[in-house]
């Protein structure tokens, strides 16, 4: 149903939920952030005033390319706490990105400072993921049927996975209710988020002569799913009409489903 090539090292990291506790800081104190993440992306949190638990809403996303996944491990993520009154730096922590891509999301350091005395607690979320910038959703051989007979139409095919790059592809109409193909979605993403719960699919949005809506069918990508290369996974899916009241509609590719290229990592 998809080809899937690994090309080089790219991570999808999401940074959120950034909090101190008990920052060994002066009464008067505006805490904010700087975050170096391997000098590849610089970010500045906003300031939280008065305070020595700060609970900030910043929030961050971005991809990461790294050329050998062995350099993980010798590059870092470094977070500094300054006070806005007096520019002191009130402590740094900094986590090797090794063992973010490994470990846990939810991350919790000790804040130290230029003695290397305790500074307090510093907590957030870091997620990082390897994807693949080559994974493509392939449909062929498509034919919609009515009480069994072919059914003239024409489809729009949806991937809810907000990373596809064409997210609606349209399928010309045909008196036949048969499509040979290819159709096809390109996406960057990982295995994990394509085979995730609550799951994604494909959606076969059924229109009329006159690009009225006729009703839609759900193909969960779970369900299509098969872990050896080129082989073609046939599915049978019904599509519940929406403009009247009528009997299913069946849409099936009895040979054409596939996950042409996908390899293990």
């Amino acid at each position: 149903m998809a080809a899937m090539r690994e090309i080089g090292k790219t991570f999808r990291v999401q940074l959120y939920e950034f909090a101190c506790e008990g920052l060994n800081a002066p009464e008067a104190c505006d805490p904010y952030l700087k975050i170096d993440f391997d000098n590849y992306k610089l970010f500045k949190s906003n300031v939280e005033q008065n305070t020595r638990n700060p609970e900030w809403s910043f929030k961050a996303g971005f991809l990461y390319e790294i050329p050998y996944l062995e350099k993980l491990k010798n590059r870092s993520l470094r977070i500094q706490c300054f006070n806005r009154i007096n520019s002191q730096n009130l402590g740094e922590a900094a986590l090797d990105l090794h063992t973010i891509a490994c470990g846990p999301s939810h991350i919790r350091l000790s804040l130290s400072g230029s003695a290397t005395e305790d500074r307090g607690v510093l907590r957030f979320c870091c997620v990082m993921k390897m994807i693949a910038p080559d994974f493509t959703i392939i449909c062929q051989d498509l034919q919609l049927t009515m009480l069994g007979c072919p059914a003239s139409a024409s489809m729009l095919i949806n991937c809810s996975l907000f990373e596809a790059e064409h997210r609606t592809v349209q399928v010309p109409h045909s008196r036949e209710g048969h499509w040979p193909g290819p159709f096809a979605l390109s996406l960057e993403t990982s295995l994990a988020d394509v085979l995730k719960t609550p799951l994604e699919h494909l959606s076969f949005v059924v229109l009329d002569e006159t690009s009225v809506r006729q009703g839609e069918a759900i193909l969960e990508f779970r369900k299509a799913f098969c872990p050896r290369p080129d082989t073609r996974v046939p599915f049978k899916v019904p599509s519940p009409s929406h403009a009247r009241k009528v009997p299913v509609t069946g849409l099936r590719a009895s040979r054409s489903v596939r996950w042409a290229n996908w390899k293990e990592r």
